[in-house]
């Protein structure tokens, strides 16, 4: 029996930046893309996706009010976000970790940095859920 896929949401207010990030990790994961903060949660509550990159720089919600709403609500509490950011702050990255994030990327893009940490974060998320779940 095949495994199914992992989901990838990933939510920036450029389309080139999503465009970027899709070209990265749709061989490996089934992707969903938003361009908006409204947008964002509503298909994170539909699809439950099992990692969020969220830019920091919505137009209509900051990336940090959306991801506070995300871990305030119990159906995406436990999906791991990760930041992009155009430059790192101490505060910005402060204001990110205190708010659930568990990363950051920062721009331009990477691809190789892309896919490891979305690799690694899968990975540990994995271990997590299996820890919580009693599995070994």
């Amino acid at each position: 029996m095949r495994k199914s896929r992992r989901k990838i949401l990933v939510v920036d207010h450029q389309a080139a930046d999503i465009r970027r990030v899709e070209e990265v990790l749709t061989n490996q994961y089934t992707v969903f893309t938003a361009l908006s903060g409204k947008d964002a949660l509503e298909i994170a509550q539909q699809k439950l996706p099992d990692l969020i990159l969220l830019d920091i720089a919505l137009e209509d919600i900051d990336g940090f009010e959306v991801c506070k709403q995300l871990k305030d609500s119990e159906a995406t509490r436990n999906i791991p976000i990760i930041f992009l950011a155009e430059k790192g702050t101490a505060d910005e990255d402060e204001q990110g970790l205190a708010a659930g994030a568990i990363d950051f990327l920062h721009k331009p893009l990477s691809p190789s940095i892309i896919e490891l940490r979305v690799c690694n974060h899968l990975s540990i998320s994995s271990i997590r859920l299996s820890y919580w779940n009693g599995s070994p």
